[in-house]
C-alpha cells in the first residue's frame, strides 16, 4: 500500500447531514458539495500575513504518518450542493486561494476544487471565479502588494472594493511562501494539504436548533457565546462516528456506543467536582468549556493557546487517533493522585504556584512507581525552594526565610504560606484536603495580609489612625530601650487629638509614613513572621484595623455561612497557637509581637522543614 494510499480514498460515501471528519480532498470532491456561501452577515475575508503564514508552515511540518485539522466547519444546507458556512469561513477561503496558488503557478492540477459565493459584494464572487478559472493575477505577482493591486484596480476597476483587495493580497502572500521552494517541496505540501489535512464538518439544522430562528440569529448567538460549539462535544461525535464505520454487528455497536457515552458523562461529570479540577488546572491555564478537553490536551501534549480538538489531531498520530481507551486511562490515573491526599497536594501546590503544568507531572511520572513517583513530587518542591538569585553581597538563596519580604518577594512568601497552610491540614486534620478550589477562586482572589497592620496609606481618619498607632505603642512598651519610639507616638496621637473633625491633614498623614518607614524594617513588619493568607475581600474589610479588630472580623468571616474560606494558619495566628507561653503561662492578646512573629516563623520552619533551604 503507498504511503498516501490511506489519505487518498475519496469516502465520498460520507454523509454531509452529521458530523465527520473530512479531508481536503474530499471537500473538494464530494458528490454532495460544490459551493460554499458566505451571507452578507458576515464580514469580508480579512486573514494577513502572520494567520495565512502560520497555516501554510503548519500544513508543510505535519508529518507522514498525522493529521492536521483545521478546527471546525459549522454549515447549514442552502440548497442542492450549496452549504452555507456559519463559522470557519477565513479557513475555507484561505485553503481555496491556496489551491489555486498551486494550480496557476506551480502547475499543480486539482480536477475538483469547491467554490466559494460570497454574498458581501456582487464582484467578489466572479473575482475568486476568475482567480480560479482565467488566472486573472498572474501579472500581478510582485513584492509590493499595494503597487499590484493599484495596477491590476486601473485596469480592472469593477473589482476595486475592499474585501477583492484583501483577496488579493492573501493571493500574494500565499504565492510569495511557495516561490522560494522547489518543485518537490510544492508537491510535498500538495499532498499534506489534500490527504492530511482535515475539517471536522459540523452541520447544524437551523429548524431544529429553535423555532423561528434564522441562519444569521444563529451566527450572532454563536459568536456571542450564547451557543456553544464545544470542541469536546465534537470528538465525542467522532468517537461514536468510527464506532458506526466499524465491522461489528449493529447490536455490538449499539452496546459500545451507549458503553462510551456513559463512561464519557462520568468522567465529565468527575471534573467538573472543582475539588478535583482545581487541584489539576488553575485559572491561569485555559478554560475549558467541556472539561474532558483536559485530558485530550495531556494526551496529545497540546502547545499553549492551541484548543484540545485542534491538538487531538494535530498532536496525534493517526493509530493513535480516537484511542478512548488512552483517555480512560489518564483519567484513571489522576483519579488516583486525587484519592491519595499527600499526592493531592504535592501537585495541587506545584500546578497552583504555576511551577509545572499536569502535562509535565504526567509525562515525568510515565512508568514509575508509587514510591518513585512520591520522590519526583517532593524533589519538585525542592528545587522549586531552591532557586538562587545574585544579590549585592552574592548568591543567595530566594526562599530562605530570613530573606523573604512581602515588598521584594511577594510572590515567594505567597508561595511559602500556601505550602505552610497545607502542610498544617495534614498535620491538624489528618486525610483533609486543601480547597484549591476556593484558593483559585477569581470572585475571591487570595492575598497576603500583614498581620500587624503597616500601611498608612490606607488610613483616611482620625479614629483609623489613632487604632493604627495604638498597635505601635502596645508592642513598643514590652520593648527594652524604646522611649524614643514612644514619645514619637505620644507626639502623633496629641497632633491627631487636636485636630478639628476627623480627615487628617497632608502634612499628619506625611509625618505617620514617615515614622512608619523608619520603624517597620526593625520590626520586622515585612517579614514572613508578619505575614498571612487571606481573600482579597475579608483583606480590604480588615484594611489598617488593629489586631484585635482584625481578628473580630476574621472570626466572624470564618464563621460565616456566606463560603469565605478563611486559612486554618491565618486563624492560629489571630488566635496565636503557634505563640509559646510566657513564664507566667499567659499571652499577650491584644497586639501580634515580636515574640508572636518568631516562634510562627518557627513554626513555618519546622512544617516546611524538608523543603526549605537554611537560612543565609
Amino acid at each position: 500500500m503507498g504511503e498516501n494510499e490511506d489519505y487518498q480514498s475519496n469516502r465520498t460515501e460520507s454523509k454531509l447531514d452529521k458530523i465527520e471528519l473530512l479531508t481536503i480532498n474530499q471537500l473538494n470532491s464530494h458528490p454532495e458539495l460544490k459551493t460554499f456561501y458566505v451571507a452578507s452577515y458576515q464580514r469580508g475575508y480579512r486573514w494577513g500575513i502572520e494567520e495565512i503564514e502560520y497555516l501554510l508552515k503548519d500544513i508543510y511540518d505535519v508529518g507522514s504518518n498525522k493529521k492536521y485539522c483545521i478546527q471546525p466547519l459549522t454549515v447549514t444546507k442552502k440548497e442542492d450542493k450549496k452549504w452555507e458556512l456559519i463559522d470557519g469561513q477565513q479557513r475555507t477561503t484561505t485553503i481555496f486561494l491556496i489551491q489555486t496558488v498551486l494550480k496557476n503557478c506551480f502547475s499543480l492540477q486539482n480536477e475538483f476544487l469547491y467554490g466559494l459565493e460570497y454574498d458581501t459584494r456582487a464582484s467578489t464572487k466572479a473575482f475568486l471565479n476568475d482567480i480560479r478559472d482565467r488566472d486573472i493575477l498572474k501579472d500581478f505577482l510582485g513584492d509590493n502588494n499595494e503597487a499590484e493591486w493599484e495596477k491590476f484596480a486601473e485596469l480592472k476597476p469593477e473589482n476595486d472594493n475592499i474585501d477583492n483587495y484583501h483577496l488579493c493580497r492573501a493571493y500574494q502572500i500565499i504565492y510569495r511562501w511557495f516561490k522560494g521552494k522547489s518543485s518537490r517541496e510544492h508537491k510535498i505540501f500538495y499532498d499534506k494539504l489534500k490527504y492530511q489535512t482535515y475539517v471536522i464538518w459540523h452541520p447544524i439544522s437551523i429548524e431544529t436548533e429553535k423555532e423561528n430562528q434564522t441562519v444569521e440569529d444563529f451566527f450572532i448567538n454563536m459568536n456571542a457565546g450564547k451557543i456553544k460549539l464545544t470542541s469536546g462535544e465534537l470528538i465525542k461525535a467522532l468517537f461514536i462516528i468510527d464506532i458506526d464505520k466499524s465491522d461489528d454487528p449493529w447490536d455490538v455497536k449499539d452496546f459500545r456506543k451507549k458503553k462510551l457515552a456513559n463512561e464519557w458523562d462520568a468522567i465529565e461529570n468527575e471534573l467538573h467536582n472543582n475539588t478535583f479540577w482545581y487541584f489539576i488546572n488553575n485559572t491561569i491555564q485555559q478554560e475549558y468549556p467541556t472539561r474532558i478537553g483536559k485530558l485530550f490536551d495531556i494526551h496529545c501534549n497540546k502547545p499553549k493557546g492551541k484548543s484540545e480538538l485542534y491538538s487531538y489531531y494535530k498532536y496525534s498520530t493517526r493509530d493513535e487517533t480516537l484511542d478512548w481507551e488512552k483517555i480512560k486511562q489518564i483519567f484513571q490515573r489522576l483519579k488516583e493522585w486525587y484519592e491519595d491526599v499527600e499526592s493531592y497536594h504535592y501537585i495541587g501546590f506545584v500546578i497552583n504556584t504555576g511551577f509545572k503544568s499536569l502535562e509535565d507531572i504526567i509525562k515525568e511520572t510515565e512508568g514509575k512507581k508509587k514510591s518513585e513517583i512520591r520522590n519526583i513530587f517532593l524533589k519538585t518542591i525542592r528545587d522549586i525552594f531552591s532557586i538562587e538569585k545574585t544579590g549585592e553581597k552574592g548568591k543567595y538563596k530566594v526562599y530562605a526565610l530570613d530573606k523573604l519580604r512581602y515588598d521584594v518577594s511577594y510572590f515567594e512568601c505567597k508561595n511559602v504560606l500556601l505550602l505552610y497552610n497545607i502542610k498544617l491540614i495534614e498535620k491538624t486534620f489528618p486525610n483533609q484536603r486543601f480547597p484549591f478550589d476556593l484558593y483559585q477562586n477569581p470572585e475571591t482572589q487570595w492575598s497576603i495580609e500583614h498581620i500587624h497592620p503597616q500601611n498608612p496609606k490606607q488610613i483616611t481618619s482620625k479614629e483609623e489612625a489613632l487604632e493604627w498607632l495604638g498597635d505601635y505603642e502596645a508592642r513598643y512598651k514590652d520593648e527594652d530601650n524604646e522611649s524614643e519610639n514612644i514619645d514619637k507616638i505620644g507626639s502623633l496621637k496629641e497632633d491627631l487629638q487636636e485636630l478639628q473633625g476627623s480627615k487628617l491633614s497632608k502634612e499628619l498623614l506625611e509625618d505617620i509614613k514617615v515614622f512608619s518607614d523608619a520603624v517597620n524594617d526593625v520590626l520586622g513588619l515585612h517579614q514572613i513572621g508578619n505575614q498571612a493568607l487571606l481573600d482579597k475581600k475579608t483583606n480590604s474589610k480588615v484594611g489598617n484595623k488593629s489586631f484585635l479588630k482584625k481578628r473580630e472580623i476574621i472570626l466572624n468571616e470564618s464563621n460565616n455561612t456566606n463560603g469565605t474560606y478563611i486559612p486554618l494558619a491565618t486563624i492560629n495566628n489571630f488566635l496565636k497557637k503557634t505563640t509559646k507561653l510566657n513564664e507566667d503561662n499567659s499571652i499577650k492578646v491584644s497586639y501580634w509581637a515580636t515574640q508572636d512573629a518568631e516562634d510562627y516563623t518557627n513554626n513555618i520552619k519546622k512544617l516546611l522543614f524538608d523543603f526549605l533551604p537554611s537560612n543565609n
